[in-house]
């Protein structure tokens, strides 16, 4: 069973608050329960070297530029190099931690476990034996640069009486293909609002983003600003900007040899128009002025998963003024040419 975690977050002018609903599940019976970690399972320290997935492998390489250099632009160019590539490896074993974070298996306790840095070409975790395993398995899958993550997701708001009619959409939410293709027409003639993302090519355990967000512009205060006479003072508006739409996270990472681990995070913001106003008077200058309070809902999906290629990952939720959103997700493997390759072809 694989958990998809659900929030709904108001945000007003008063201090934040988070209001939980009961999680999401989602089921497909090739895949058992989630394993977890039991306190009296061993954990062991172990320093992975990745300098072959990060960059590092080529240090020796780029340190002997820097001292065959024998002009001062010769120096200077290879400093330059030397600072980019040593920036994009520590970037690299970042997003490589990341991932070990987000997708390990069992999943990560912050309270027993620890991944971090041990260097800039090496990685270290304090985990149990399944734990290390998964890793080693992880790195192998990093270690064949010949594949790429071609991300794909449409999103659909639709009344919540049309989504309870739907096939498809409802708690089992991986889809052979021809089930997401039944789903995905039918939320499409429903004529609701719709978005399909562009599709995102990302390497191995990097982290893919996508945005997709209208700006509100909204008079949020006033300042006091002295300027010639006769007035003296002019109360001058400060504007400020409210976000809606859709926020999405993706990292995946080639498995087995016919599935993609997934971890989708997902926001979707609703600003609720027209922005609500409220009236009030500035000392110094005795003028009455409006200001806007928006009001912004935020629903959260996130999920973590092993995914068939010819499957579709559906994440659904409630949203404000009885409305439904469904997120279709797909992940697939693509070979990337070696250049050679394309050399040879012409």
């Amino acid at each position: 069973m694989i958990s998809i975690a659900l929030a709904i977050v108001c945000m007003q002018q008063s201090p934040l608050q988070e209001h939980f609903v009961p999680g999401l599940t989602v089921e497909r019976e090739a895949v058992g329960p989630a394993s977890s970690l039991e306190d009296e399972v061993p954990v062991s320290l172990m320093l992975y070297d990745v300098s072959d997935i990060t960059g590092g492998s080529l240090a020796a390489l780029r340190e002997s530029m820097v001292r065959g250099a024998t002009t001062t632009e010769q120096a200077l160019e290879a400093a330059n190099l030397m600072t980019t590539e040593l920036h994009r490896m520590r970037q690299n074993l970042e997003q490589l931690v990341g991932a070990v974070k987000e997708m390990v298996e069992p999943p990560f306790d912050t309270e027993r476990n620890r991944c971090g840095a041990g260097g800039d070409a090496n990685f270290l975790l304090v985990g149990s034996a399944a734990q290390h395993a998964w890793v080693g398995e992880m790195l192998e899958s990093c270690r064949v640069l010949d594949e790429m993550i071609d991300l794909r997701s449409k999103m659909f708001i639709v009344d919540a009486e049309q989504a309870a009619a739907l096939e498809g959409a409802g708690h089992r939410a991986l889809l052979a293909p021809a089930a997401a293709e039944k789903l995905s027409a039918d939320l499409d003639r429903m004529g609701g609002e719709g978005v399909t993302s562009p599709s995102l090519l990302t390497f191995p355990y990097q982290l893919a983003e996508l945005q997709i967000l209208r700006e509100i512009a909204y008079v949020s205060d006033y300042e006091l600003k002295r300027v010639a006479e006769p007035t003296g003072l002019i109360a001058d508006p400060v504007v400020d900007v409210a976000q809606a739409g859709l926020k999405m996270s993706v990292r995946g990472l080639p498995w087995k040899t016919d599935r993609v681990l997934l971890k989708v995070d997902l926001s979707y913001s609703v600003v609720k128009e027209p922005i609500p106003t409220f009236e009030t008077r500035i000392e110094g200058i005795d003028a009455s002025v409006t200001i806007q309070l928006p009001e912004t809902t935020i629903t959260r999906l996130d999920a973590r998963l092993d995914l068939l290629e010819e499957e579709t990952l559906v994440m659904r939720s409630p949203l404000p003024e009885g409305r439904v959103m469904i997120v279709l997700v797909q992940a697939s493997r693509v070979q990337v040419p070696s250049p050679f390759d394309i050399q040879d072809e012409e």
